[in-house]
C-alpha cells in the first residue's frame, strides 16, 4: 500500500519567478518609510487563525497593520519563516501579493490551505461522499453498547496506565487511584492491595487500557467487552496505509531521537505506535478516501481539515476532566489519555474550516505563493521585495521538525533539519550555530529586499543568549535596527498561561535596508538596571491606563535595550519583578 499524499500544489520556482517578473514591469521608485512606532495589539480570533493549529502564529490583523504601513497595495510582501501563512493572510486580505516560504512541508500544506480560496461547497460535498462511503466501518470501529445493552457508538474513550505494585505486585490502576474529577492526577497514590505509597516513576508499566467511556454528553464505565474490543484492535490488520516509519526516521535500535520526547509513558519507536490502534485504523480510512479524490484543490483542503485534528486524535491527548485536551510543545504521552472518536472530531471541524474558507476574501488580483525551502538560500533574486514580515524560530524553544513529525510522516515529506535554525541538543546545535543560520537568513532577507525598504521581525524570547544572537545576526547582516515595539496577541499561549517566568508578549524589530555604516552593539550591564527602570516610569506616567504586568514590562525592556543598540541580558520574568519592587510599581500580576 503506498501513501497517496501529494504536495503539487505548492509553488514551483517558475511561478516564483514569473509573480516577481509582472511586479518589476511596474517597479516602483524608491520610497521613505518612517519606522512603525505603536504597539500592537491583535487578538487570535480570526476565523482563519483557529482554522487549523500551529506551533506559533501572530494574528494577521496585527500583521496588516505592519503591510499597510510599509507597502502599497499591488506590492510583494515576502515571509521567509512562514509558518502557517498568517503573513500571506494579511498580504492579500490587503491587496498585496505574498511569497511564502518554509523549511517544514507541513508548515507549507498549511500556509497554501490558509491563503488559497476554496469552494466550500465544493469541500462540504466531498466530505459528505466521504463521510456517507466510510460511515459503516467507523460505526463498527467505535461500537459499544449504552446503559440499557443497545448497540451504540463511543464518543471518546479514556484509557489509563496500570502498574505493578513493588511490594505486593498488585495491579494499580491509575484511574482508580489518581484521578480527580478535575482532570488532574495526584502525584502520589496508594496500592488498593497493600496500602504502601508509590509515584509513577517508583513503578514499572505494564499495561494501558479503557477506563471510561463517553456516549453524547454521558460518561459511563468501561466494559470488558470494551476492555476486549480495544484488543482485538490491537491485533488486526489495517487494511489501508498509515505511516509506520521510525520516530524522526530514526535507524534501528536508536533510543534517542528528539529533543521533544519524554521517556517513562507508553513505550514509543514507530509513528504508529502514538495512535491507538483503532484510531489509527479509522485515520488510515479517511487518509486513504482523501488521497482519492480527483481534484486538487479540494483534495488539499480535506487533508488540511486531517491534519487539523492531529492534536484531537492521538494518546497525546490527555484527559482533562472531559473529552480530553492536547498537549502542545511536547511528545509527552499522556498517562490518563482520551482516545475520540475520528469521525466525530472532523465532523465538528469542518464547520470552522468552512468558516475560515468564507472570510479569506483576498483583494482582486492579489495572490500567494508557498515554497518549501530554506531562509538561508530564498528562491528570489536581488533587490524583489518590497517588505518582510516574518516570526523566525525562538531558539530551543521549540523543536519544529519533531512536533511536525506526525503531519509530515502523513504527507510522506519530511523536513530537512540542516538548515532548521534551532536550538537542538539531538542535532548538535546551541547558540553559535542558530546564530549562523539566523545570520546567513538575515543576508539573504537584506539581498532581496529592495533599497531602502523594511522588515519586521516578531520575537520573544526569555534568554539573554538568545536575544544577543539575533542582535548580531541582524546587524552583522547589515540591518539597522532601528524601532522595536512590543506585540499583544491578548491570549496567552499554554507555556505563558502555565509558566510564570515564560515572555507573554512578541517584541517586533523593525530593521532598515540603509546605506549607514553597521552598528556596533553596546554592552552596558551595570547601567541597564537604572535604564530599565526609567523605561517603567516613563511609561506609566505617560499612559496611566496601560497594562501593569511583568509580561507587558518584560516586552517593554527589551524594546528599550534593543532600540538603544545595548546587548539585551539580565531581561527575565524575574527580573522586572524585582526591578518593580525596587521602584514601588505595583504589578496587576505578581504572586
Amino acid at each position: 500500500m503506498a501513501n497517496t499524499s501529494r504536495l503539487d500544489y505548492l509553488a514551483t520556482r517558475q511561478q516564483i519567478d514569473d509573480l516577481i517578473a509582472r511586479h518589476r514591469a511596474k517597479d516602483p521608485q524608491p520610497r521613505d518609510y518612517e519606522p512603525f512606532a505603536q504597539p500592537v495589539r491583535a487578538a487570535k480570533t480570526d476565523k482563519i487563525y483557529l482554522a487549523h493549529t500551529y506551533h506559533t502564529k501572530v494574528p494577521p490583523a496585527g500583521i496588516a497593520e505592519f503591510i499597510r504601513h510599509y507597502t502599497q497595495p499591488g506590492d510583494i510582501v515576502l515571509d521567509p519563516f512562514a509558518g502557517s501563512g498568517m503573513t500571506g493572510v494579511a498580504a492579500v486580505r490587503t491587496g498585496r501579493d505574498a511569497i511564502l516560504v518554509d523549511l517544514a512541508p507541513s508548515a507549507c500544506h498549511i500556509a497554501y490551505n490558509h491563503v488559497t480560496p476554496c469552494d466550500a461547497e465544493a469541500a462540504r460535498d466531498a466530505w459528505q461522499k466521504i463521510r456517507e462511503r466510510i460511515g459503516p466501518e467507523i460505526r463498527r470501529l467505535y461500537a459499544t453498547t449504552d446503559p440499557n445493552g443497545k448497540p451504540a457508538t463511543f464518543t471518546s474513550l479514556v484509557w489509563s496506565d496500570v502498574f505493578a505494585c513493588a511490594d505486593c505486585g498488585g495491579e494499580i490502576v491509575l484511574w482508580d487511584v489518581a484521578a480527580r474529577p478535575s482532570g488532574s492526577v495526584l502525584p502520589e497514590f496508594t496500592c488498593p492491595a497493600c496500602g504502601r505509597r508509590w509515584k509513577k516513576t517508583d513503578l514499572e508499566l505494564t499495561d494501558t487500557r479503557p477506563v471510561s467511556k463517553r456516549i453524547g454528553r454521558e460518561s459511563l464505565p468501561a466494559t470488558e467487552a470494551d476492555i476486549a474490543a480495544a484488543k482485538k484492535f490491537a491485533t488486526a490488520e489495517i487494511p489501508c496505509w498509515y505511516p509506520d516509519n521510525r520516530m524522526m526516521n530514526a535507524p534501528d535500535g536508536v533510543e534517542i531521537w528528539g529533543d521533544k520526547w519524554r521517556k517513562g509513558c507508553f513505550p514509543i519507536q514507530r509513528v504508529a505506535d502514538v495512535y491507538t490502534p483503532r484510531n489509527l485504523w479509522a485515520l488510515a480510512t479517511i487518509w486513504n478516501e482523501i488521497g482519492k479524490i480527483a481534484d486538487q484543490r479540494t483534495r488539499a483542503i480535506l487533508q488540511f481539515l486531517f491534519t487539523s485534528i492531529a492534536r484531537r486524535d492521538s494518546r497525546r491527548t490527555a484527559w482533562n476532566g472531559s473529552a480530553g485536551s492536547s498537549l502542545s510543545g511536547t511528545l509527552y504521552i499522556s498517562s490518563i489519555s482520551v482516545e475520540n472518536n475520528i469521525l466525530e472530531l472532523m465532523n465538528r471541524r469542518l464547520p470552522r474550516l468552512l468558516r475560515a474558507l468564507e472570510t479569506l476574501k483576498p483583494q482582486p488580483g492579489a495572490t500567494a505563493l508557498v515554497y518549501n525551502g530554506s531562509a538561508t538560500n530564498l528562491p528570489l533574486p536581488d533587490e524583489s521585495i518590497d517588505y518582510v514580515f516574518t516570526d523566525p524560530p525562538f531558539g530551543g524553544s521549540l523543536q519544529y521538525a519533531e512536533l511536525n513529525f506526525f503531519w509530515e510522516s502523513w504527507l510522506g515529506v519530511f523536513t530537512n533539519t540542516r538548515n532548521e535554525a534551532i536550538m537542538a541538543k539531538t542535532q548538535n546545535k546551541s547558540v553559535p550555530e542558530y546564530e549562523k543560520l539566523m545570520r546567513k537568513s538575515f543576508r539573504e532577507i537584506r539581498r532581496v529586499l529592495k533599497p531602502g525598504r523594511w522588515a519586521s521581525v516578531a520575537f520573544h524570547s526569555t534568554s539573554d543568549a538568545v536575544w544577543q544572537a539575533i542582535q548580531r545576526a541582524a546587524i552583522d547582516a547589515g540591518f539597522e535596527l532601528v524601532k522595536a515595539v512590543p506585540f499583544d496577541k491578548v491570549q496567552k499561549t499554554y507555556n505563558q498561561a502555565k509558566k510564570s517566568k515564560a515572555a507573554g508578549f512578541d517584541v517586533v524589530m523593525n530593521l532598515h535596508k540603509g546605506t549607514a555604516p553597521r552598528a556596533t552593539l553596546q554592552r552596558r550591564t551595570g547601567e541597564i538596571d537604572a535604564i530599565i527602570a526609567e523605561a517603567i516610569r516613563t511609561h506609566i506616567s505617560g499612559n496611566p491606563a496601560a497594562p501593569r504586568t511583568a509580561q507587558y514590562f518584560h516586552s517593554l525592556a527589551i524594546s528599550t535595550l534593543l532600540n538603544r543598540g545595548i546587548t539585551v541580558e539580565k531581561i527575565t520574568i524575574p527580573y522586572i519583578i524585582e526591578i518593580c519592587r525596587t521602584i514601588g510599581e505595583q504589578l496587576t500580576d505578581a504572586p
